[in-house]
C-alpha cells in the first residue's frame, strides 16, 4: 500500500512537472515576440545623444569626447546585431520544434512574421520622410506650405544693434517659412564662403544644450564688433582643422585689408535639421564651431564653449591664412590641445 501511494505521488508530480514545462513554452514565445516587435521599432528611432555638457578643461573634453565616442560605438553595435541575433534564434528555435507545433502556433507565428515587417516597413518610410535632401542636389527650394518653428538660421544684426535669427535669409524677418528654407540657407553658407568676401562661421547645435545657449551672445558679440570695426583678442582657442568642403575655386578676392576687417556671417545650424553636415563633418561635441577664410583655404574648427578673445583670435587666424600652394598635398594644421 505505501508502495502504491509513493508511485501515486511520484506520477502526480512528474505530470505537474509536465505541465509547468507546457506552460513555459507559450510565455517564451510571447516574450521573445515583444522583444522583437520593440526592436524593430526602436531601432531606427532611438538616437544615441552626443555630450550632454562640455568639460570647462580642453583636456576633460578630450576625455569624454573618447569615451562618448566609444559607448555610442557599443551601442549602435548592440542595436545593429540585437535585433538579428533575435531572429536566428526564433528560426532556430521553430525549426528545432516544427514537429511538435499546431497549426494555431504556426498561424500566430506567421501573424508575428507579418506584423514586424509593416513595422519594420514603416519605420523606413518614416525615416525616409525626415531625412531633408542634399542642398547640393536641389536649389534653393520654391514655394510650399509653411512649416512649424525651426532652430536653425543665419544670425543677422539689426539697426537698433539687436541679432535676429533668419531660417531663411534670403526672406524678410516675420515672412513664414515654406518648405525648402533649409536649401535656402545652405545655399547662402555656399555663396558667402566661395565668393570670400565676408567670413563665415557655422555652429552646430542642439536642443537642450546649456553651453550652445552661453555660446550665442559670444557670437552676436564678436558680429556687433565687425560691425563697427573692432579689434581681435590674443588668447588661442582649441581648434583643429577640418576638411574642406563647400570650398570651391576663389571667384573674388578678399576685401582691402583681408578678411580680419571683413563682416561675419554666423549660421547656426540645429543637428536635427541638418542630419547629413553634422554627419559629413563628424559633428560628436555641441557646441562645435567652424571658422572659414578665404576661398581654398582649410577652416578650423573649435569644439565646445569659447569666449570672447577665444573666438576673435581663431577668427583672427581662419581671416590671415593662405591657400596652400606648391604641387605638395595640404597639410591639416592643429593648434591647441586637439590633435
Amino acid at each position: 500500500v505505501l508502495v502504491g501511494r509513493w508511485r501515486n505521488k511520484a506520477g502526480a508530480a512528474g505530470s505537474f512537472a509536465s505541465m509547468a514545462r507546457s506552460a513555459q513554452r507559450p510565455a517564451a514565445w510571447i516574450v521573445i515576440s515583444l522583444c522583437l516587435l520593440g526592436l524593430l521599432w526602436t531601432q531606427g528611432t532611438s538616437s544615441i545623444g552626443a555630450a550632454a555638457s562640455m568639460a570647462a578643461a580642453s583636456t576633460q573634453q578630450k576625455i569624454a569626447d573618447a569615451i562618448l565616442t566609444v559607448t555610442m560605438s557599443a551601442f549602435q553595435m548592440l542595436f545593429f546585431l540585437l535585433p538579428g541575433l533575435t531572429l536566428a534564434y526564433v528560426g532556430v528555435t521553430v525549426y528545432q520544434s516544427r514537429d511538435r507545433m499546431t497549426p494555431k502556433a504556426w498561424a500566430g507565428l506567421l501573424l508575428l512574421a507579418f506584423g514586424s515587417s509593416v513595422i519594420w516597413a514603416l519605420r523606413v518610410r518614416a525615416l525616409d520622410s525626415m531625412d531633408a535632401p542634399s542642398p547640393a542636389a536641389h536649389g534653393a527650394g520654391g514655394a510650399g506650405k509653411p512649416v512649424g518653428p525651426v532652430h536653425s538660421g543665419e544670425e543677422v544684426l539689426k539697426s537698433d544693434g539687436t541679432c535676429v535669427r533668419l531660417a531663411d535669409p534670403t526672406k524678410e524677418e516675420g515672412a513664414p517659412l515654406e518648405e525648402g528654407w533649409q536649401q535656402a540657407l545652405a545655399k547662402s553658407m555656399t555663396d558667402a564662403i566661395k565668393q570670400g568676401q565676408e567670413q563665415v562661421v557655422m555652429v552646430f547645435s542642439r536642443q537642450g544644450c546649456p553651453w550652445c545657449e552661453r555660446q550665442l551672445p559670444v557670437l552676436q558679440r564678436a558680429i556687433q564688433r565687425r560691425a563697427e570695426g573692432g579689434g581681435q583678442g590674443a588668447m588661442a582657442p582649441p581648434a583643429v582643422a577640418a576638411p574642406t568642403a563647400f570650398v570651391g575655386a576663389a571667384a573674388t578676392s578678399p576685401p582691402p585689408g583681408g578678411l580680419l576687417f571683413a563682416p561675419l556671417r554666423v549660421f547656426i545650424l540645429d543637428a536635427g535639421e541638418f542630419p547629413y553636415l553634422a554627419q559629413q563633418f563628424r559633428i560628436e561635441a555641441f557646441p562645435t564651431s567652424m571658422i572659414w577664410g578665404s576661398p581654398g583655404v582649410t577652416p578650423l574648427v573649435a569644439r565646445g564653449y569659447l569666449d570672447d578673445d577665444s573666438l576673435d583670435e581663431v577668427l583672427r587666424v581662419a581671416a590671415l591664412a593662405t591657400p596652400e600652394t606648391g604641387d605638395e598635398p595640404a597639410k591639416p594644421r592643429k593648434k591647441g590641445l586637439f590633435r
